[in-house]
């Protein structure tokens, strides 16, 4: 849950690069920044108490605004839906089956692929910095930078598969501020960035109301929320695969 996410025991191999430390003193480090990010989104006990996540709002892309709608239930189901001029494309996930459907076709289409792959990802229901242990991923330290004149701490995320990705929290607040992920396709390379901004505080949890999008430093949309609700009645056939 790209949005919506006492601390356990922390155990990872750490590196830090630039900042002279020992392994220990790294380590406490990581907790402490890991820590303050989760207490900032509302801590722990409430993250974990969350069932379901419902969001509405729009995606700005070349001057048109989509409506979209996404909803998330704990362990890992996921639903979001793109309502286009001529047509509604919904992506789901039931956890176990990535699907499509086009309304223009009526005919929902079981995913695979690197997509497919990043759809399953996107439906882990805790946010990383919570789960990351459970997903077999490894966190690292990178160092405390500035970037766009905010002070930030860059901890960088090796996941079982995939692209490896940075993550900036802010060093004030401890939330999420950027998010950099270079992903490799048939020989080409690409840096996809996404800024996090406009904290808003829902049921005593922060929440990103703005989230852009950038490839290669180009911007390439916008997410503007509107409706952002914890713990609301999702039924399970909003998941399925529809038939």
């Amino acid at each position: 849950m790209r949005a919506g996410r006492t601390l356990v025991a922390l155990t990872t191999v750490m590196t830090v690069a630039s900042v002279p430390a020992t392994p220990r003193a790294s380590a406490q480090a990581l907790d402490e920044i890991i820590a303050k990010n989760l207490a900032a989104r509302g801590g722990v006990e409430k993250l974990r108490s969350l069932e379901t996540v419902k969001s509405a709002g729009v995606v700005e892309a070349r001057g048109v605004e989509i409506p979209i709608a996404t909803w998330a239930k704990r362990p890992n189901k996921m639903r979001h839906d793109r309502k286009m001029p001529d047509r509604t494309i919904s992506v789901g996930f039931d956890g176990n089956t990535v699907w499509m459907l086009d309304s223009t076709t009526g005919t929902a289409q079981k995913m695979s692929g690197p997509q497919a792959d990043a759809t399953r990802d996107e439906a882990t229901f805790d946010p990383l910095f919570l789960s990351y242990q459970d997903r077999g991923y490894q966190i690292e330290l990178v160092g405390n930078e500035t970037l766009d004149g905010v002070a930030v701490h860059h901890l960088r995320v090796t996941k079982k598969n995939g692209p490896v990705e940075d993550h900036y929290l802010h060093a004030e607040t401890g939330l999420e501020f950027r998010t950099v992920t270079v992903m490799e396709q048939a020989e080409m390379k690409a840096e996809l960035r996404t800024d996090f901004a406009d904290y808003r505080t829902v049921d005593g949890m922060q929440v990103p109301f703005s989230i852009r999008q950038f490839r290669n430093g180009t911007p390439v949309v916008q997410v503007k929320l509107t409706e952002f609700e914890f713990n609301v009645p999702i039924d399970d056939e909003m998941f399925a695969m529809p038939k």
